[in-house]
């Protein structure tokens, strides 16, 4: 089998163990039913993928490995901004596969949650470099510890995450993303201490 064949026969396994997960769920999905989805043996389908939680691996690895860059010409508020854009982007593109990982993450082993623990990271690197700049230049309140503003950015991302999620609706992902700087700023910004 060619290279190209190859990678389309993963591309078809993918595609349609994507399209069950979001249908079926992923507890409800079996081997089988992908097999049967992609016209191939299930004794086929494991010569590509020991098993559902390495093909929901792979969808989730071509996702949220991707780090989101913000311009590193900007300034840090504007490349938080960039990251939550990206971050709400990612979710409205692939809301699925983020509905599977939000429901399903405890059920998965303990290898497969640490990565994504890792991939996670890669992005909360980019917005701790920002939130340091910030804290060095003065942005962002010196009463505050950069654990605790990085905590912050979080809880308010992730929390308009799920809030999208669980509650889908059509939204612009920069927009949302102002609303959750606008939070995020009332109460992490330098203030003026007025006598």
């Amino acid at each position: 089998m060619t290279t190209t064949a190859k990678a389309q026969r993963i591309r078809t396994i993918l595609e349609a163990g994507h399209t069950l997960f979001s249908q079926n769920g992923y507890q409800n999905t079996a081997m089988s039913d992908i097999a049967r989805a992609t016209g191939m043996a299930r004794t086929t389908l494991y010569d590509y993928f020991g098993s559902k939680q390495e093909i929901l691996f792979a969808l989730l690895d071509e996702v949220i490995s991707r780090r989101i860059l913000p311009d590193e010409n900007a300034c840090p508020v504007e490349q938080l901004t960039q990251i939550a854009t990206g971050s709400l982007e990612r979710l409205q593109k692939h809301e699925a596969l983020y509905r599977i990982l939000f429901q399903e993450l405890p059920a998965l082993d303990a290898q497969v949650r640490e990565q994504v623990l890792r991939w996670q990271s890669l992005t909360l690197d980019e917005a701790k470099g920002a939130i340091h700049t910030g804290l060095a230049d003065g942005v962002f309140s010196q009463a505050l510890q950069e654990e605790d503003i990085l905590f912050a950015f979080t809880a308010l991302l992730s929390g308009k995450m799920n809030g999208l999620l669980y509650n889908p609706k059509a939204y612009d992902a920069r927009e949302e993303a102002g609303h959750v700087m606008q939070l995020f700023l009332h109460g992490t910004m330098k203030r003026e201490v007025t006598p």
